[in-house]
């Protein structure tokens, strides 16, 4: 799910029923005002640093310094969030974050099937003919949503029958995956079923698909919006990738833009866009449908081709053959759950079930480092379905020996846990949830527990000595004896910079030093330099 402003328009349209005026300027804390004023006014502060953030184009780091604003909230006591201040000042703060997004255009993954530019522009003549070849099979199309043919949708048609045709194949062959799943889940909840193509249009059924406006999985959902949907997203877990809950999620949302607009073309617009834009664009131009929208010129292009683009791969879907497109054919996803005392290694989990590491995190893509979290007791893990009632006893009693390699560290004089981790190629955060610690000062003695790497499959941990010839060897690029050989990653939906170097067996430090990378941002299709 889109939404450029993230957190803030959904949770200001979930706990607030109005919009807010004009926010009156900003005054200094002072001793006297209430935890409720103080919450709010370093509120403020972040989304200031956000907004100096996004006029330096530092947009991923503006927005989560925005996302950090508005978990405030959601962490208020329950108390607080039924007072009229309260409201007050979240419709202040969601209706400034907004204004600030919407100058925002960072653009979007490439995987992704809609951009700003992503239609093809038609002649009144060629639209009229492609209109024409479509109408009659539209009109024996049962549709929960209702179909408009008009020019933006064979505009949109065309696009995807031609200039897009590669991706909206390979959509079509993922999503017979996921299609049983989330039409079930929408009947659940009262909703059309014909929404199951909208991950189409969002993230083409990748469930790792990332935005450059750091929107994740089938539905897209922005970090912040996430979190109003009891989504996890931290340095273990992102359930944004977890295809089940995450499609939860998006009904739910979707459920309340219906109850607000009663109409799907405003919903999906909703969708896209975030509602307080679509509420307030049509309360300024006096508006009742998308259509008046689309022509008020207020909204971004990307919100405009939005809906007709949604059309048009309802049409294709209904009847791929007819467009020359294979319907969808991958089996269902099958799989059984089992109870297992975290941590473990995935690919320690993969060696009891006999299959690869990868397929494993296929199945568990919310999982962000091939582990499960340390700060579970237990997790629930989905493993094939083929895999028998024998083997998942048996995982569900693995002793802490078996299920994660670790390795200790004893602390020196003046290191800091950012330097451990560092070295380690691991998080601040992992090392403070795996020994338990809430402050980053360490004493001189002190032994952490660090997670292991992972190579070929197994995970164990690296001697001292193998750590310190490592990076003498792979510091060396020419051809001299003992040179380090290279090879050339090329980088995949979901991947990062730690994910890429515990594959590796080297320091997220050394991939950016090989590859001249200033900070972490890399894009799929990317070739990374490896010296091994």
């Amino acid at each position: 799910m889109k939404i450029r402003s993230g957190a803030v328009l959904l949770l200001g349209v979930l706990l607030v029923t109005a919009a807010c005026s004009t926010p009156p300027a900003k005054t200094e804390v002072k001793p006297s005002q209430s935890p409720l004023q103080v919450m709010a006014h370093n509120a403020e502060l972040l989304v200031d640093q956000g907004e100096k953030l996004f006029v330096d184009r530092e947009y991923s780091s503006g927005r989560e310094k925005m996302d950090e604003a508005m978990e405030l909230f959601l962490q208020a006591p329950e108390e607080w969030k039924g007072r009229q201040e309260y409201r007050q000042f979240l419709n202040r703060l969601t209706a400034r974050v907004a204004d600030l997004e919407e100058g925002v255009d960072d653009g979007n993954d490439p995987e992704l099937l809609i951009s700003d530019n992503s239609l093809i522009k038609l002649s009144p003549n060629e639209s009229r003919s492609l209109m024409g070849k479509v109408e009659k099979e539209i009109k024996a199309i049962h549709s929960s949503i209702p179909i408009e043919l008009n020019e933006n949708v064979t505009n949109a048609l065309s696009a995807y029958t031609t200039r897009f045709r590669d991706s909206v194949s390979r959509g079509l062959e993922r999503c017979g995956k996921y299609l049983p799943m989330i039409r079930s889940v929408m009947a659940e909840n009262g909703l059309p079923e014909d929404l199951a193509v909208l991950p189409l249009l969002e993230s083409n059924y990748i469930t790792r698909a990332t935005s450059r406006a750091s929107a994740r999985g089938l539905w897209q959902f922005m970090k912040g919006t996430a979190l109003l949907y009891d989504l996890d997203v931290n340095w273990w877990l992102d359930e944004r990738c977890d295809p089940e809950k995450a499609t939860q999620a998006a009904a739910q949302h979707l459920k309340h833009l219906y109850a607000k607009f009663n109409d799907w073309y405003l919903v999906l617009a909703a969708y896209d866009a975030g509602e307080g834009k679509i509420e307030r664009t049509l309360q300024k131009i006096n508006g009742t449908t998308f259509w008046d929208l689309s022509k008020s010129q207020y909204l971004k292009r990307e919100t405009m081709n939005y809906v007709p683009a949604f059309l048009a791969l309802l049409i294709i879907f209904k009847d791929p053959a007819n467009f020359g497109f294979q319907p969808p054919s991958e089996a269902p996803w099958e799989y059984k759950r089992v109870e297992i005392p975290a941590p473990v290694d995935l690919s320690l989990v993969a060696q009891h079930l006999d299959v690869s590491p990868e397929e494993v995190q296929d199945f568990n893509p919310e999982l962000v480092h091939s582990m499960t979290p340390y700060y579970l007791k237990s997790y629930s893990l989905k493993v094939p379905a083929s895999a028998s009632d024998e083997v998942l006893e048996r995982l569900k009693t693995l002793p802490v020996t078996k299920r994660v390699a670790l390795r200790h560290h004893t602390v020196k004089r003046g290191e800091t846990i950012s330097r451990i981790a560092r070295k380690y190629g691991t998080s601040v955060y992992s090392l403070q949830s795996l020994n338990k610690i809430s402050s980053r000062k360490l004493k001189k003695g002190e032994v952490l527990l660090i997670p292991a790497r992972e190579e070929r499959g197994v995970t164990r941990a690296p001697t001292e000595k193998r750590l310190a010839s490592t990076k003498v060897k792979r510091s060396t690029k020419g051809g001299k004896k003992g040179a380090a050989k290279p090879v050339v990653y090329k980088v995949k939906s979901g991947d990062n910079l730690f994910s890429i170097s515990r594959r590796y067996r080297v320091t997220v430090e050394q991939i950016q030093a090989w590859n001249n990378l200033k900070n972490n941002r890399i894009r799929r299709g990317d070739n990374l330099l490896i010296y091994l």
